[in-house]
C-alpha cells in the first residue's frame, strides 16, 4: 500500500498493532496481580480504583495467577471486595443516611417468611424467623432505607426513583463482583459485605460486620426522628 510516497506493509501494521495489544493485556494481568497481592500481603491500599478495574476486567487469568501464588479464588473475591471497600469508605461515611441505600438479597430470609412483596421487593414484619428484622430496626434507627431484592431487575428501578448517593450491599461474591462494575463505572460510594453461605435459600452473613460497615459514620435518631445530640446526655 502507498500512502503519500510511503510504502506500507498492513500486515507488519497489523503484527505490530497486535503485538502491542497483547503486550499491554499481559502488563495489565501482571499489574493487577501484583497490586493484589500487595494488598493481600500488606493491607496497605495502592491505587484501590486500578486494582478493582484490573480484576474485573482480567478476572480469570488474574485469579489463574493468584491461584498459583497460593491465594484461594473465596479470597481473590476478598481482595476485591476490601478494596471496594477501601476505594469508597470516606466518601461513603460522609453521605447522610437519607441519601443511602441498602440492598439486602432476599436468600437471607426464612424459607416460612410471610413478609408481603410489592415492586419496592420483599416488606419485612419483623417477625423473628431470620436476623433480617434487627438489622431492620437498627436500620429504622440510623433513618436508612433498606430493601430486600427478590430479583435483580428490581435494582435500576430503586436507583432511578430513589437516586441514591451511597449504597451498601450484602450478596454473593459473583454478585458483588457484578455490582463493583456499576460502582466503579457511576462513581457511587458503595460498601460491600459478602454472604458466608451462598446459595438460593437460608443463607448467612455476619449481621454484626453488616451494621458495622452498613451504618459508618452515622448517628442514631431519637425517638422523634431526629439525630442525637452528641454533646448532650441521652
Amino acid at each position: 500500500m502507498n500512502l503519500f510516497g510511503l510504502e506500507i506493509n498492513l500486515l507488519y501494521v497489523f503484527g505490530v498493532l497486535a503485538a502491542i495489544a497483547v503486550g499491554l493485556v499481559v502488563l495489565g494481568i501482571l499489574l493487577g496481580t501484583a497490586l493484589a497481592v500487595w494488598f493481600w500481603k500488606t493491607r496497605k491500599v495502592l491505587l484501590p480504583r486500578l486494582t478493582v478495574i484490573l480484576m474485573n476486567f482480567f478476572e480469570v487469568p488474574v485469579h489463574a495467577l493468584l491461584s498459583l501464588l497460593g491465594i484461594k479464588k473465596d479470597s481473590a473475591y476478598i481482595i476485591r471486595e476490601e478494596m471496594l471497600n477501601k476505594l469508597y469508605e470516606k466518601d461513603y461515611e460522609k453521605v447522610p443516611a437519607d441519601k443511602r441505600i441498602i440492598f439486602l438479597p432476599q436468600c437471607l430470609r426464612n424459607t416460612k417468611c410471610p413478609a408481603p412483596v410489592d415492586e419496592e421487593g420483599i416488606h419485612c414484619i419483623k417477625c423473628g424467623l431470620c436476623g433480617i428484622g434487627n438489622f431492620m430496626k437498627k436500620a429504622e434507627e440510623y433513618g436508612v432505607k433498606v430493601f430486600i431484592a427478590p430479583g435483580g431487575s428490581m435494582i435500576p428501578k430503586i436507583f432511578k426513583k430513589y437516586k441514591p448517593k451511597a449504597i451498601f450491599g450484602v450478596a454473593c461474591h459473583p454478585e458483588i463482583r457484578l455490582a463493583s462494575d456499576l460502582v466503579v463505572w457511576m462513581n457511587i460510594p458503595a460498601q460491600a459485605v459478602p454472604l458466608l453461605k451462598d446459595g438460593c435459600v437460608n443463607t448467612e452473613v455476619d449481621w454484626e460486620e453488616a451494621e458495622r460497615v452498613a451504618f459508618k459514620g452515622l448517628k442514631k435518631r431519637n425517638k422523634k426522628g431526629k439525630k442525637r445530640n452528641p454533646h448532650k446526655p441521652a
